[in-house]
C-alpha cells in the first residue's frame, strides 16, 4: 500500500529534540520510499550527532534507490544486510564485482563504516570491521507451535546496538545477536519476551 501515513512523517522540533537525546538510531530503506519521509529521516539522522546509527537495509521489492542506499550508508556507523541483499546493494552503489565478503569489505571501506554486518539465517551473523572478520556462534532453540521468523531481523539489530552501546567486543556482540534472533524465530509473533537466561549468559541481567 502506497501513500500511507508513515510516508508523510514530519520532522519538527519535537523530533529534533528526540534525535539529540538518542543513544542509538536504527533506520531502513523502506521507510524512506516517499520523499517526505526520506527527508525527515535524513534530518533526524543529521540531528542525532552522538547516537550510534545502524542502517538495517531491509530491501523490499523495488522501493529503494541508489540515492537512498548511498545516503543511508553515509549516515550510518553500522550497516546490516543479509547475504542476498548485499549483491543488490553492491550493484546499486557501483562496488566492484565479487562475493558477499568482498562486497562487505568494499562497502565498509567506501563509507568508512565501523562494521558491515551480514546475516545468514540459521548460519548466524558475521561482521567485517577494520581489523577483519568476526563470526558469531550459531544458535538454535526448540520451535514453539506456530513459530515464525517475523521479528528475528529486528531482534538481531536490537541486540547488536545493545551490546555495542555497552562496550562489548564483536564476538560477544554477534553471539548475543544470534541468540536473540534465533529465539524470536523459534516463537510465534515478532516480539516474544526474551528469557532471562539469555540476558544472564551475556551479563545483561543486571
Amino acid at each position: 500500500v502506497m501513500d500511507t501515513a508513515w510516508d508523510h512523517l514530519q520532522f519538527t522540533e519535537h523530533e529534533a529534540a528526540l534525535a539529540r537525546a538518542c543513544d542509538a538510531v536504527s533506520f531502513g530503506s523502506l521507510s524512506q520510499r516517499h520523499p517526505v519521509a526520506h527527508a525527515s529521516t535524513q534530518a533526524f539522522l543529521a540531528e542525532a550527532k552522538h547516537a550510534l546509527k545502524i542502517f538495517d537495509v531491509n530491501l523490499r521489492m523495488d522501493l529503494f534507490t541508489p540515492e537512498i542506499l548511498d545516503q543511508g550508508c553515509r549516515a550510518a556507523d553500522l550497516v546490516k544486510l543479509n547475504d542476498e541483499e548485499i549483491a543488490t546493494v553492491a550493484n546499486q552503489l557501483g562496488l566492484p564485482e565479487g562475493n558477499a565478503r568482498a562486497h562487505a569489505e568494499a562497502l565498509r571501506q567506501k563509507y568508512n563504516l565501523e562494521a558491515v554486518i551480514l546475516t545468514r539465517g540459521k548460519q548466524g551473523t558475521t561482521a567485517y570491521t577494520a581489523v577483519g572478520w568476526h563470526e558469531g556462534a550459531p544458535a538454535s532453540f526448540p520451535s514453539a507451535p506456530n513459530a515464525d521468523p517475523v521479528g528475528a531481523g529486528d531482534a538481531c539489530t536490537a541486540a547488536l546496538l545493545t551490546a555495542r552501546l555497552l562496550g562489548r567486543d564483536w564476538q560477544s556482540t554477534l553471539n548475543l545477536a544470534n541468540h536473540h534472533a534465533a529465539y524470536v524465530a523459534s516463537q510465534s509473533g515478532a516480539t516474544p519476551v526474551l528469557p532471562m537466561e539469555i540476558w544472564a549468559k551475556y551479563g545483561l541481567d543486571k
